[in-house]
């Protein structure tokens, strides 16, 4: 709480008087009369200018969706976060207010005649199939990325609810047979310009969305990444969704980059189509790295089990089992093998060669991960030899009690050993 009391007051003593500078940042005023604004509200479809705030207190509400508070009610429902600390954080990183910790706001009054006031530099199209608009990447000074949506009445949105995210160029995309992947709209508009298909995700890195792969169906695929590791981290997960769904895909690190450069320093510093195309025909195609479960997978390969090997009712039983047990099917036959052996080791024993005996005894194990079914089906197998155990150990008992108590009258009788049904590491 100590931290938060001077973000507040920062942020307070910052817009102070002309809190519009706080709401014209996501919302267009329409219509002012006196201190109040009216704008359209972002927080539903709003053809009728409804929300109201106040440019001298900084409250506000929509008569639409009844939504009021103050800015920092405003900032939770725009960006969604529920956090108050989260709130100021982010309130004083948008509008670079600096936060002097000490509850003081002169050092914030001060800085705010210096800071430079956000405003819009450069909006990005993005179009569905047939070229309408869906949404715009709006790109501000200071920098800083937002979205909005047309609402259908000359406005816009500044929230991206129920929209469905598609490429950047997304016709263009659709009609090429070679795309380049780039990180941000500033970077597929400079590669586009030298003659190639271009396009990027909204949002940039780490942003890659599933939903994506479709548009890129069939394609051969370039991805150039920033010079850095989130850029790299983006790229191999570019390349990881594509990989099963293009023709080809290509990972081209543009050499002579400065670290955190991109592909547009590169067309500034004198890039040229030609050069760009020979690096792509010389760069090899992406091959994922092998993780340790895949090289497992290589090694010891695992086919489905043979269940005609069994009788047709014991097959039909295991198999039942493990439907009523909501698990795989597939462990059960070694478990089943391995408990029958248990049964019948002590009389039943097999030889490798002449004189050469050894009990009829399998090891089974079952390597899953946590939560996957793998006791409960073959515990339930076990039962009727759990209770066999538990009757073979009664009877164990009973004879050496009797034994004891023959022993205690000087008679000896014959030792008496109860049958050893099976061992195993399950509880009963």
């Amino acid at each position: 709480m100590d931290n938060i009391r001077p973000q507040k007051e920062n942020v307070n003593s910052h817009f102070q008087g002309h809190w519009n500078d706080f709401f014209n940042r996501y919302m267009e005023t329409k219509s002012t009369v006196g201190k109040w604004n009216k704008c359209r509200c972002p927080f539903h479809e709003d053809g009728d200018p409804s929300l109201s705030f106040n440019s001298e207190t900084g409250a506000w509400k929509c008569f639409g969706c009844d939504a009021k508070g103050d800015i920092f009610k405003f900032y939770d429902l725009l960006k969604n976060i529920s956090s108050f600390p989260e709130i100021l954080s982010g309130i004083c990183e948008e509008f670079n207010i600096p936060v002097s910790g000490n509850g003081s706001g002169s050092s914030t009054k001060s800085s705010q005649k210096q800071s430079k006031k956000s405003h819009i530099v450069a909006t990005y199209d993005y179009m569905d199939e047939n070229g309408s608009l869906l949404y715009q990447a709006v790109r501000f000074d200071p920098k800083d990325f937002r979205q909005r949506r047309p609402d259908g009445k000359d406005g816009w949105i500044w929230n991206m609810k129920k929209i469905r995210p598609v490429l950047y160029h997304l016709p263009e995309v659709l009609q090429a047979e070679r795309v380049l992947i780039v990180e941000g709209e500033k970077d597929a508009d400079r590669v586009r310009k030298l003659g190639f298909t271009a396009t990027t995700n909204i949002g940039g890195a780490g942003k890659w969305r599933p939903e994506y792969n479709e548009s890129l169906a069939g394609k051969d695929v370039v991805v150039l990444p920033d010079r850095d590791d989130p850029g790299r981290k983006h790229a191999d997960k570019v390349a990881s969704s594509l990989i099963s769904v293009v023709r080809s895909v290509k990972v081209l690190e543009v050499p002579g980059l400065p670290e955190k450069g991109d592909v547009s320093d590169w067309i500034e510093a004198g890039g040229t189509r030609e050069e760009l195309e020979r690096m792509i025909a010389e760069c090899p195609e992406w091959v994922p790295e092998q993780s340790p479960e895949d090289e497992a997978v290589k090694r010891f390969p695992r086919g489905p089990f043979p269940w005609n090997v069994f009788p047709a009712s014991i097959a039909e039983s295991l198999q039942q089992l493990a439907r009523s047990c909501a698990t795989s099917a597939t462990s059960l036959p070694g478990a089943a093998i391995a408990i029958l052996a248990s049964v019948v080791g002590s009389v039943v024993s097999v030889s490798p060669k002449l004189s050469w005996f050894e009990p009829l005894i399998f090891w089974f194990m079952d390597i899953r991960f946590s939560g996957e079914g793998k006791t409960h089906a073959p515990r339930s197998l076990c039962r009727v030899l759990y209770e066999m155990q538990s009757q073979a150990d009664e009877e164990y008992k009973a004879a050496f009690e009797e034994w004891q108590a023959d022993a205690e009258k000087g008679t000896w009788p014959a030792s008496t050993k109860a049958e050893r049904v099976f061992r195993d590491e399950f509880d009963a």
